[in-house]
């Protein structure tokens, strides 16, 4: 009969259990590590595609990219970036691509843009709140409604739903709160009164607005639209969302 020594296995036991307790702690350490490493990962994507966005509205801006001359009003299509933005970024991102867009807007006036360049001269503080404060609300709004939609993002109709929906009130938020603005500071000013020629104010809305505001909504809605589903498989493909707030 072998006589085994006393303790002649404990020191192997003592070890075991020494590196499975070490893996036991490191194992939520690991686990916190892979976190912030998504969650810097995702800051990264969301800043370069607000730095993205940002550059298109910039680039459309002060180039015939972003304005088509029709009538008094222009059509203007920087309202397809500021919804892709709200699509993919939420009301965050749609708040600061809207505040791009307002202050572009009022920078027409300085760029041979000669209803905006009068506006100004008649009122320029009514002038400045009418162009900025509603394109900000209009990137607002939309990334509001873009999360809305999000919050049951499980199928690809809900993909396409988001987008569609995103991208046509886009349009629609701009051009009824800049109107709303133009009638509310402007209305009694006998420049507009000259556009208006006799007409209440709802009437000369839909003639002031006419084919421009259509325009705007068809050009957001299908560009828009595609462009946002498209963001949306990439970013479902990269890091396993569909959203990035």
């Amino acid at each position: 009969m072998r006589c085994i020594p006393y303790g002649s296995g404990s020191k192997e036991e003592m070890q075991m259990s020494m590196i499975k307790s070490k893996k036991g702690a490191s194992a939520p350490q690991a686990t916190k590590e892979a976190g912030k490493r998504e969650s810097s990962h995702l800051h990264v994507l969301r800043l370069s595609l607000l730095g993205l966005f940002a550059a298109i509205v910039l680039l459309m801006s002060f180039t015939p990219l972003g304005y088509l001359r029709i009538g008094a009003l222009s059509v203007s299509f920087l309202v397809i970036p500021v919804a892709a933005g709200a699509i993919m970024l939420g009301p965050w991102g749609g708040l600061i691509l809207g505040t791009l867009f307002g202050f572009s807007s009022f920078a027409q006036a300085f760029v041979g843009d000669a209803f905006a360049a009068m506006l100004l001269s008649i009122n320029p503080i009514c002038y400045a709140i009418m162009c900025i404060v509603p394109r900000v609300l209009t990137g607002l709004f939309a990334g509001l409604v873009s999360k809305g939609f999000a919050r049951s993002e499980k199928t690809t109709i809900n993909t396409v739903t988001r987008s569609v929906v995103t991208s046509l009130l886009t349009p629609v938020f701009n051009t009824v709160m800049f109107m709303g603005s133009l009638v509310l500071f402007f209305w009694n000013d006998e420049y507009i009164q000259g556009f208006a020629s006799g007409k209440s104010v709802l009437p000369f809305i839909i003639a002031f607005v006419g084919v421009n505001g259509l325009l705007e909504i068809a050009a957001s809605l299908l560009i828009g639209t595609a462009v946002g589903i498209a963001l949306i498989k990439v970013s479902d493909r990269m890091t396993g969302r569909k959203i990035l707030w």
